[in-house]
């Protein structure tokens, strides 16, 4: 999909997908960033934002995010939305990248997928989940760890809630047969 963008000269097309697919966030989260953002995730090394609520959330960026932070900071002014021009409001942009996507997911297919998936903004962000879920059990977290983990990343407070995200299959292919439940106790914890 990436190439797509670049081959129809949306190149802050590439650069949304990017920070979806790399950071998890939503396409709102993403179309919301704005220049003064992005250099400060460029010296940290975090992306601090405000989120779905309007909560504030930070999530660490590795270099697929930083390109694109870069590649959109090189065309934005400073005090500007990164991929949101000054005459357009922010949900008619969001309305063109949910469009484009449509209008060329028939060609794409998630890596993670069967096959039969298509593409969608929200997916990028599933995809996100999916691997940083795969990544922290193969380092050895048990389920409940890797939600308690994720679920800040992703804007939510209940660890519960990245199951929503994951497929049963992956969830049992690590076979502790543990799911990401918490007890009233826990929570107050």
């Amino acid at each position: 999909m990436l190439l797509e963008c670049i081959g129809a000269n949306r190149l802050d097309y590439a650069s949304c997908m990017a920070i979806a697919r790399h950071a998890g966030l939503r396409i709102h989260e993403v179309m919301r960033l704005d220049a003064a953002t992005a250099r400060n995730a460029l010296k940290t090394d975090i992306l601090t934002f405000r989120g779905k609520g309007g909560l504030w959330r930070s999530v660490p960026i590795n270099e697929q995010v930083r390109i694109a932070l870069r590649d959109a900071l090189a065309c934005t002014k400073p005090g500007q939305k990164l991929f949101v021009p000054d005459d357009k409001k922010t949900d008619a942009a969001i309305y063109e990248l949910q469009k484009f996507i449509r209008e060329h997911r028939a060609k794409f297919r998630f890596p993670d997928s069967d096959g039969r998936v298509p593409i969608t903004f929200h997916g990028l962000r599933h995809t996100y989940v999916k691997e940083h879920y795969t990544r922290l059990r193969l380092a050895g977290d048990t389920d409940l760890a890797a939600c308690k983990k994720l679920a800040p990343l992703l804007g939510h407070k209940r660890p519960e809630i990245v199951h929503a995200y994951l497929t049963k299959a992956l969830v049992a292919q690590f076979g502790d047969g543990e799911e990401c439940r918490i007890t009233k106790k826990e929570q107050r914890l």
